[in-house]
């Protein structure tokens, strides 16, 4: 890759013999063996070197996409919000706050009482939470309910719920629980936790819990 240019090539900026060439020009261009006025180069030169201008520090102004791979190697800073399409935000049931009802057990957090395991879910605002899968595992003896729910906590202490779903998974083996949530986002007055209910003594692990988001 070439370097970066570090003069601009500046032109006409005092703005007189400037001429904007008319819609006809535009679309049929300079003619063969024709002397071109030199206020339609001087207009050509002027309005190049303003966007070179505009495009050399890449403070963009306006909506912009890129297709591709965005490769930053530095630090990327702002007042707005980043937009993207869904992503997956991935937390292990160790993150949950429990009492005794749960013990720790490989990959997960198994259940040994009727209890509720709770946690916050570190959300950015901007994001929009849009569905959860919950890992389970069960045993040959599992008999009774995981219950989940997801639920939007505001400011003032109001608790909403936004999904739930519950599972009574007896195979030894991992299987998810999905979970639709009415799609909600993220504010400064608004915040995402998880509850996870046992009705099992020794029974279902609760293992990765995985939320899909986006940013509109």
């Amino acid at each position: 890759m070439s370097t970066k240019p570090t003069i601009l090539p500046e032109w006409n900026t005092g703005g007189t013999n400037r001429t904007a060439p008319s819609p006809t020009r535009k679309l049929l261009g300079f003619l063969l063996g024709e002397r071109p006025p030199s206020g339609y180069f001087n207009e050509l030169f002027f309005r190049t070197y303003k966007w070179l201008e505009y495009l050399k520090d890449g403070a963009f102004s306006g909506n912009h996409s890129i297709t591709g791979d965005l490769n930053v190697t530095g630090a990327l800073t702002g007042t707005g919000i980043l937009k993207h399409g869904d992503q997956i935000k991935t937390l292990n049931a160790f993150a949950l706050e429990r009492d005794g009802g749960w013990t720790i057990a490989t990959n997960g957090l198994q259940s040994v009482a009727d209890d509720v395991a709770y946690g916050s879910i570190p959300f950015d605002v901007g994001d929009r939470v849009k569905s959860l899968k919950i890992a389970l595992k069960g045993n040959a003896a599992t008999d009774g309910d995981i219950t989940v729910t997801v639920s939007k906590v505001a400011t003032d202490g109001t608790v909403t719920s936004i999904g739930s779903g519950s599972s009574n998974n007896q195979a030894n083996a991992w299987a998810d629980l999905t979970v639709d949530l009415t799609d909600t986002t993220i504010t400064d007055s608004l915040a995402i936790i998880i509850g996870v209910a046992s009705s099992i003594e020794g029974g279902i692990t609760v293992g990765s819990m995985r939320f899909t988001y986006d940013r509109p």
